[in-house]
């Protein structure tokens, strides 16, 4: 039974990653086309400027001519460089609060196979019968045992509930949420493990 909660675990790590890549490649793609967006409005702006010197029949010489389109080109490249950076930033802040998700994600099922692990060991070590693949009646058995109390008890609903949110749906919950249910876990944990 901890194999295939395991093999699960790793199974949901997998799509999680496999979810992120296809994002990545969105995103890149996205960045890609704001880039090629902000070029050619760039060279929009630089032929219509042009275009308003031809027309205001303005007589530059060769040199004004050199230092105007040098100073264009730098202004072009200055607002493309900052547009980049920004585009760049807001990418790799999305992917660290993406990272961080994911490793509370990973933390919080981690200790929902520890807690479920703890539970049939000490229910086995009680010689009590229990369904062993119900979740449920092992809590209503640590509880009979005295192991937990009926908070726990409903705090444990309310993890199970909320890891079958994070398994089943495609929606990642709140980080501060899951990591006071991997806390509240821990501490459930703590108190049957003494």
């Amino acid at each position: 039974m901890l194999e295939q909660q395991i093999d699960n675990l790793h199974d949901y790590e997998q799509d999680l990653w496999e979810l992120e890549a296809r994002q990545n490649s969105f995103r890149r793609i996205q960045q890609v086309f704001q880039l090629y967006a902000l070029f050619g409005a760039l060279i929009g702006i630089g032929a219509l400027a042009y275009f308003f010197i031809l027309k205001l029949d303005v007589n530059l010489t060769m040199r004004e001519q050199m230092a105007l389109m040098v100073s264009s080109t730098g202004f072009f490249i200055s607002i493309f460089s900052v547009v980049y950076l920004f585009l760049r930033r807001q990418r790799q802040s999305t992917e660290l609060a993406r990272s961080r998700y994911m490793g509370a994600a990973a933390e919080f099922l981690f200790q929902w196979v520890r807690f479920e692990k703890l539970g049939r060991d000490r229910l086995e070590k009680t010689g009590r019968e229990f369904n062993r693949m119900s979740i449920r009646a092992i809590t209503v058995e640590l509880l009979k045992e005295g192991l937990i109390s009926s908070d726990e008890l409903v705090q444990l609903e309310e993890v199970l509930r909320f890891r079958n949110v994070l398994v089943h749906s495609g929606t990642p919950p709140d980080p501060v949420l899951l990591a006071r249910m991997s806390e509240m876990l821990r501490a459930i944990m703590k108190r049957i493990a003494a």
